[in-house]
């Protein structure tokens, strides 16, 4: 019998990268907000640090307005729970690592300037914060990454570096 639980480590790291990646040229914003963890379902519950999202679309677009980020997945567990239906759900809990652009940049290159300032684009990093991530996850994982399959997302900072100037 094969490990249900096997793919479960690239399936972390494909969420988290499609949480840090950028705006690529000419890509409308719209566009780049719902290229933002495509795997939630429409009506998915979305929690980040206590305070709920109502809607998949709102997640998008608020994330999609944050600093750039590079995330890290450091450990995870995962339980395959069956439930009765021909699709049993992953509980997921991982840990993560993760550090926000400080530059004054968001995501879509926007600052606060008043007046527009030549400076380079490349990201000014802070320290490490840590991350507990808790999902729900359909079975369906196991046979695409490229699905709705998430209808629980839960991100939690559990550590914040007392040197960072961003605050989420």
């Amino acid at each position: 019998m094969s490990d249900p639980t096997a793919k479960l480590e690239s399936f972390l790291k494909t969420l988290l990268k499609s949480l840090d990646q950028p705006l690529l040229p000419n890509q409308l914003p719209d566009a780049y907000a719902a290229s933002v963890l495509p795997q939630l379902q429409t009506p998915s519950r979305v929690i980040v640090n206590g305070t709920p999202y109502g809607s998949k679309q709102l997640f998008q677009q608020t994330w999609a307005t944050l600093p750039a980020s590079q995330h890290q997945l450091l450990s995870y567990d995962a339980h395959l729970i069956p439930t009765g239906h021909p699709q049993s759900i992953y509980s997921i809990l991982a840990r993560v690592r993760v550090r926000f652009d400080e530059s004054g940049r968001n995501r879509l290159g926007e600052t606060a300037d008043l007046v527009p300032v030549d400076r380079p684009a490349r990201p000014l990093y802070s320290p490490w914060f840590g991350v507990s991530l808790h999902l729900i996850a359909d079975e369906q994982l196991n046979h695409t990454f490229e699905c709705e399959c998430i209808s629980s997302f839960n991100y939690r900072v559990t550590e914040q570096p007392e040197n960072s100037v961003f605050h989420l």
